[in-house]
């Protein structure tokens, strides 16, 4: 699962138990367990906890694809398409952005100094 962007129906239940999960986080300061517990304060561990705990399977309407090239003018290594047609581009992955990002620190290299 790739959270780097949600979507939902206004008032939908499931995204009201993802944010209650995070709040309860972060007032407990939960720190999560595990390999990637840095992942559970507020990232994909607090959303599949919380989607589990409500019984919720998310549906699927896009398709992230990787590629090497333009979207838009811009230099893009990704976009996330409609599913199943794939006739409308939602969001591009901006290349030029991901590699400005890995010089910098990871959330999980940030956890650890904590």
């Amino acid at each position: 699962l790739w959270t780097a962007v949600l979507a939902a129906r206004p008032r939908q239940p499931s995204v009201a138990a993802i944010i209650r999960r995070v709040v309860s986080n972060v007032k407990r300061r939960y720190y999560g367990t595990g390999f990637h517990a840095d992942l559970c304060i507020t990232g994909p561990g607090a959303l599949t906890q919380a989607l589990a705990e409500a019984n919720y399977t998310p549906a699927t309407r896009c398709k992230l694809e990787m590629f090497s090239g333009e979207l838009d003018g811009r230099s893009a290594d990704g976009k996330v398409v409609d599913w199943p047609m794939q006739t409308t581009t939602l969001l591009g992955c901006d290349s030029t952005l991901h590699r400005s990002m890995a010089r910098s620190e990871r959330y999980g290299d940030l956890f650890q100094k904590r």
